[in-house]
């Protein structure tokens, strides 16, 4: 009976390390953010990379969904010409617009003739498409003509404005004014 027993503690530690052996793992190779950003017109590239352990005969099949516009995405039914999936995992954006900006979903499924069955993997990422301000060709900076001295300051309040903005971009720029005094002797 003890030796029964201790066969039947043997069989039940080995059967998780051979499942252990068969299983297949992917691993990512890459270093990419969870938060990214590019600018309109640029090329951008979510290079997700990915390797298997091969020891079994397997199925993989990789979906790439996005949230854009509060809308979930199927990238690749979708045959839009202006993204190029890459076989390591990657996807390209020739030219990221801000109809573009959103959370990316990359997710690997690995079928298994063993009996692992269907894992999957995944990486997400949100993408900012900023666009940049905007001028008519020129940047114009006027001052309000009605600049007061402030004594308790001991200098003129000035108001500034500039422009003309064709778009303020995106996110929206903010002017900020630095005033650098030089006193001249």
């Amino acid at each position: 009976m003890a030796g029964a027993q201790r066969l039947g503690d043997f069989s039940v530690l080995l059967l998780p390390v051979l499942l252990a052996l068969g299983v297949q793992g992917l691993k990512w190779n890459d270093n990419v953010g969870t938060e990214l950003q590019t600018c309109t017109g640029q090329k951008f590239e979510f290079d997700w990379k990915y390797t298997l352990d091969q020891s079994n005969e397997m199925e993989i099949r990789k979906y790439w969904t996005a949230v854009l516009n509060g809308k979930t995405v199927d990238l690749i039914s979708q045959r839009n010409t202006d993204f190029q999936f890459k076989r390591t995992g990657g996807l390209t954006l020739k030219s990221a617009s801000q109809k573009d900006s959103g959370k990316y979903t990359l997710t690997v499924e690995v079928s298994q003739t063993s009996p692992e069955g269907t894992k999957k993997y995944l990486r997400t990422a949100s993408l900012l498409v900023a666009e940049p301000p905007r001028t008519e060709g020129f940047l114009m900076v006027e001052q309000n003509p009605n600049a007061t001295y402030d004594h308790d300051i001991g200098g003129w309040h000035v108001h500034l404005a500039c422009g003309p903005f064709v778009s303020l971009g995106y996110p929206h720029v903010n002017v900020v004014w630095k005033v650098i005094i030089v006193h001249h002797e």
